[in-house]
Parts: C-alpha cells; sequence; structure tokens
C-alpha cells in the first residue's frame, strides 16, 4: 500500500497500455478504416483518415508506468486497451489482435502480480470468437 494511504490500497481502474505485437498487427492489418501515419507530431494511429492516438513510449514500459504511479500514490493499476481496441479488423485480425493484448496484459500481472490487473479485449463483431477468447 502507498505511504499516502496507509490504510486502503489505491487502485487506478482507467489505465491503458500497449503492447509492441498488437500494434503491429494494426499497422499490417487495420486498413483501410484504420492506419498508422507519421505527421508532424509523431507516428499517430489515424481512424477515417483523422488522427486518433500517439502510442509514446511510455504505453509500452511497465517500469515508467510503476514510477508514474508511485509518483501519484496509486498501487495498482487495472489495464485495459483503449481505441480502436481490437474492433478493426475482419474476424482473423480483430481476434488475433485480442489474444495478442490479452497475452500481453496476463503476462505483465503475472509479472507484477501487486501492481497490475486487467480486462480483456474481445472481437465483439465475432460472438463465437469472442467466447472462444473468454474461454
Amino acid at each position: 500500500m502507498s505511504a499516502a494511504t496507509n490504510m486502503h490500497a489505491v487502485i487506478d481502474v482507467h489505465s491503458h497500455m500497449l503492447c509492441p505485437e498488437w500494434l503491429d498487427l494494426l499497422k499490417a492489418r487495420g486498413a483501410p478504416r484504420v492506419t498508422v501515419k507519421r505527421i508532424p507530431s509523431g507516428e499517430w494511429i489515424h481512424v477515417d483518415g483523422v488522427p486518433f492516438m500517439l502510442p509514446v513510449p511510455a504505453m509500452f514500459d511497465y517500469e515508467h508506468r510503476f514510477k508514474a504511479m508511485d509518483g501519484a500514490g496509486v498501487d495498482m493499476a487495472v489495464l485495459s486497451l483503449t481505441g480502436p481496441n481490437v474492433y478493426w479488423g475482419d474476424e482473423a485480425a480483430s481476434t488475433r489482435a485480442a489474444e495478442l493484448i490479452n497475452d500481453s496484459f496476463a503476462a505483465a500481472q503475472r509479472d507484477f502480480p501487486k501492481r497490475i490487473r486487467w480486462m480483456a479485449s474481445l472481437p465483439f463483431e465475432y460472438p463465437r470468437r469472442a467466447l472462444e477468447e473468454l474461454a
């Protein structure tokens, strides 16, 4: 528990991380609707041609995350994948995207059990595959 709270854990329930494999798959299979393009401010994820999110190195770095959490007095983070999540590909791409990010978050929880929990991303457009991934 953080020194700031001393009696209760502080849990961040709205926290996002990425994994390189998810981003690589998005780059390879997200088009035409979701693309990754370099603009003057960096390499942004674009949705329908509009800059949507800038993946920054801290989104891939758990040690950086823990330093920021410690600085803010946060004991645990509940991770989720931010938009466009896994809702951008065909059945194979969306299912693989879910597997990649869920496996990454599960590994982070195994590696840092006192700091990380997570929420699954599921390819809801493909109900059978979503149920398989949930299982």
